[in-house]
């Protein structure tokens, strides 16, 4: 599965120079771009959080181009950071009781979450995973976005975190 994190940046800011109004309307203008943008592609819209939104293309679901699906670059209208990561996770219901949700969840995920933090406005990061999880047919077009790779040290992993990185809106 590939997990979709993305997240609006500075939206603390934002928040402080619109009224709350104002800010509801700008969150909800980005939750219904963000829903028709993942669900057009074949995510299953799995949350909001706050100002973010939570895409996971399932290949049961978005296909064997899953990877290649999460990461296909856009121009942001609103400031957005994107973390992308492909690999195995448990999907399905959570909790107990009174309060169930279906939702992924593993060490995969939150590396995808991880990644999402460390982009900055405008940026894609995405796992050498997801890269590996692209297939050959959109190797041109990977080769033609001018790609920066390195290894980045994820909060909470032991190990440095091979990434490449996008800048929406540049190639």
């Amino acid at each position: 599965m590939t997990m979709l994190f993305v997240d609006v940046r500075g939206s603390t800011a934002l928040g402080e120079r619109m009224s709350s109004a104002e800010f509801r309307e700008l969150l909800n203008r980005f939750y219904a771009v963000a829903t028709d943008v993942l669900t057009d592609n074949g995510a299953w819209l799995d949350k909001f959080v706050g100002d973010e939104a939570i895409g996971l293309f399932i290949p049961g679901f978005a296909g064997e181009d899953h990877a290649w699906l999460a990461g296909c670059p856009e121009g942001p209208w609103i400031p957005l950071g994107v973390g992308i990561n492909t690999g195995p996770a448990f999907m399905g219901t959570v909790g107990t009781g009174k309060v169930c949700d279906i939702t992924a969840l593993g060490d995969e995920v939150n590396v995808a979450a991880r990644l999402s933090s460390e982009a900055q406005a405008g940026q894609i990061v995405f796992s050498e995973k997801t890269r590996r999880a692209i297939s050959d047919e959109h190797a041109d077009f990977l080769r033609s976005m001018n790609l920066r790779d390195e290894s980045v040290a994820l909060k909470g992993k032991r190990d440095p975190v091979p990434i490449y990185h996008y800048v929406a809106g540049r190639s």
